[in-house]
């Protein structure tokens, strides 16, 4: 009884490791990858990595798309999506710099590139990595291109 225990827990306390190595040994498989969205405009790019929630999730089955991104406040780029997103379960976002939301009132993707404050209906999906700058110079309307990164 005592030598199947023991042999019970030395198989248990080798088959941690190993399946850490096996999966580093893969390239990293255990690792999940995080979803991002390049988004092209003008001859410039930002990227967006997005939130593992239910409402970024429903905006990257809408991918690809190519949109007339609208400056709104001086602060945010808009676009109205074609079908509202489902909110329930969602985070508020904070209205920082590089937030990538969803406005449910008026059914809006808000990308910003200056910082407003808080916003109740207004969901996080995402981060923008790079390109705040690029997004704010641009004018009022702007045609861009949404796509997943492979």
């Amino acid at each position: 009884m005592i030598k199947t225990l023991l042999l019970a827990a030395l198989a248990f306390v080798f088959a941690i490791p190993a399946s850490s190595w096996a999966a580093n040994a893969q390239g990293g498989a255990a690792v999940a990858q995080k979803a991002q969205v390049r988004i092209t405009f003008d001859g410039k790019e930002a990227v967006v990595t997005l939130f593992d929630n239910p409402q970024a999730k429903e905006f990257q089955a809408m991918l690809p798309i190519t949109v007339t991104l609208e400056d709104y406040a001086n602060a945010e780029k808009i676009y109205y999506l074609p079908q509202k997103l489902n909110t329930t379960g969602g985070q508020n976002a904070e209205q920082v710099k590089g937030d990538f939301c969803y406005y449910a009132p008026w059914g809006n993707l808000a990308i910003f590139y200056k910082g407003m404050g808080y916003g109740t209906s207004l969901y996080v999906l995402g981060k923008l990595d790079s390109g705040k700058e690029a997004l704010g110079a641009m004018g009022k309307n702007f045609t861009a291109k949404f796509e997943m990164i492979q």
